[in-house]
């Protein structure tokens, strides 16, 4: 995040529909959060989530893998 130009507010995680396969899950930097986002605090990092997107993480479980092969996020549910 450090790198990013203007330097992000925190990271959004939103479930975004549409597609034959149903539901995916997005990531990106948030510039500007939204007033009726659900804020998370973890250290130094702020995640922002929307009303809407609540309904589906509830009790999901992010995880951030780095390998040789590269970086990724997965999601551990039990949702």
């Amino acid at each position: 995040m450090a790198s990013q130009q203007p330097n992000p507010a925190g990271l959004r995680l939103a479930v975004v529909g549409g597609g034959c396969s149903g539901f995916s899950y997005s990531m990106a930097f948030e510039n500007t959060p939204n007033m009726l986002d659900k804020t998370y605090q973890y250290g130094d990092l702020k995640v922002f989530v929307d009303q809407a997107s609540l309904l589906y993480l509830d009790g999901a479980e992010v995880d951030f893998v780095e390998t040789l092969e590269g970086s990724a996020s997965s999601s551990t549910t039990p949702m």
